[in-house]
């Protein structure tokens, strides 16, 4: 059976006899990854884009998938799991859609990276949808995280090798024009080539806007983390060869040392 490429919405509103209007979109596209990773900031310059809206994260559709899997509960209702997770697809769909119709925009982007660990669930409900696979140098996230959150260099490395892991086991199934890997050093010191990658990955034009993400209006959407309002910098690359002592050095290197050295970061 092939698979059925209406968008959530196209299907909830036939199956609940809805009458939605709205702008057609192109695919939509999310951006996944670690935390600390630059998922942030390629959200923000993307949402600069005069055609595309990456609003803040909505963190729903995890939790919801989570139950449509584990909770019998929902499963006592006579549906299939497809349609189950079409629910809250489509009502994301219609906030994002709402939300770009607004800012004058025709193409949505998600950037929840707690998104990593349901890809496969996103391309049932989303078939043609794009990812954007953003990696970071490990032992530099563990510096970010404990700077940032306080977190000890065990769990933050446990954390950043898990998201990382289980993100390459995902996207690794998908043909190579649905997903595209940005490394964080790369974004930061050629930031205008690797912007171009992504467009071009998009299937969406150049526009010199996306380097100007300090005078965009983003809607809020950067109030929790000003800091990617900031110019572009390299200033974090590498931080943990000065921030690292010997012993946490040692930790990263004991829990995610395999998964660095499979990325290239030595």
């Amino acid at each position: 059976m092939s698979a059925d490429r209406r968008s959530p919405v196209e299907r909830l509103v036939e199956l609940c006899g809805l009458d939605v209007s709205g702008p057609s979109t192109a695919p939509p596209f999310f951006i996944v990854g670690a935390a600390r990773s630059g998922t942030t900031l390629l959200r923000v310059l993307l949402d600069s884009h005069p055609r595309i809206s990456v609003g803040p994260e909505t963190n729903v559709l995890h939790h919801w998938i989570q139950a449509v899997v584990d909770a019998k509960t929902l499963h006592s209702y006579p549906y299939h799991d497809d349609e189950l997770l079409a629910y809250p697809a489509a009502a994301l769909e219609l906030l994002h859609r709402r939300y770009m119709a607004e800012r004058g925009k025709v193409r949505w982007g998600e950037k929840t990276p707690n998104y990593t660990v349901v890809i496969d669930e996103i391309m049932r409900v989303w078939p043609d949808a794009l990812f954007i696979h953003c990696i970071r140098d490990g032992r530099d996230v563990v510096c970010s995280m404990v700077d940032r959150w306080g977190w000890r260099a065990a769990p933050a490395a446990r954390q950043w090798r898990q998201r990382v892991e289980a993100t390459l086991v995902q996207v690794d199934k998908l043909p190579p024009s649905r997903h595209l890997e940005v490394r964080y050093e790369d974004l930061v010191m050629a930031t205008e080539p690797v912007v171009r990658r992504v467009l071009d990955f998009l299937g969406e034009p150049w526009d010199p806007a996306v380097l100007e993400q300090a005078s965009a209006d983003h809607h809020g959407v950067v109030d929790d983390v000003p800091e990617a309002l900031d110019l572009v910098s390299a200033a974090s690359v590498d931080r943990w060869r000065t921030e690292l002592g010997p012993l946490d050095r040692f930790v990263v290197n004991r829990v995610a040392g395999p998964t660095l050295r499979r990325l290239g970061y030595r």
